[in-house]
């Protein structure tokens, strides 16, 4: 009996083992070496200061970038400085769009997309150096 109740208990752990779902880490990906690239048309601008969430602070490095993109285009590579990361965000004129950011960590390698947009507005700030803006990222 005392060693039916054994492999009930092994069948049980291994069953059970087996049904946990593992944790996949997330994909590590080679620094995206952000640039932007101002183009003549370009002549309005808004600015974002940034600071990391609290989860990510621990691992704040120099190395780390931030970018603001519209439509999957660089506008901006934010600077990092005393904690704050500070963007300059270039549109064209007349152009109606969408600001989103992505942060690459160096220290882990992971990739982050903010899961807030905004709209673009000339001379607009987002945060500032008093009151930076902290995003909200998820891991890509």
């Amino acid at each position: 009996m005392q060693s039916n109740v054994k492999i009930l208990v092994f069948i049980l752990l291994a069953v059970g083992i087996a049904a946990c779902e593992r944790v996949q880490e997330p994909m590590r990906h080679d620094n995206p070496n952000w640039t932007f690239v101002a183009k003549p048309d370009y002549s309005v601008s808004m600015t974002a200061a940034i600071v990391l969430p609290a989860n990510l602070n621990p691992y704040l490095s120099d190395n780390d970038l931030i970018v603001a993109l519209m439509d999957d285009e660089v506008r901006g590579v934010g600077r990092l400085y005393e904690g704050i990361f500070y963007i300059q965000i270039q549109a064209a004129d007349d152009e109606i769009g969408e600001v989103s950011f992505m942060y690459w960590n160096a220290k882990t390698q992971y990739m982050y997309k903010a899961e807030q947009v905004f709209p673009f507005k000339e001379n607009d700030m987002l945060g500032t150096p008093d009151a930076p803006m902290t995003l909200t990222f998820k891991v890509i």
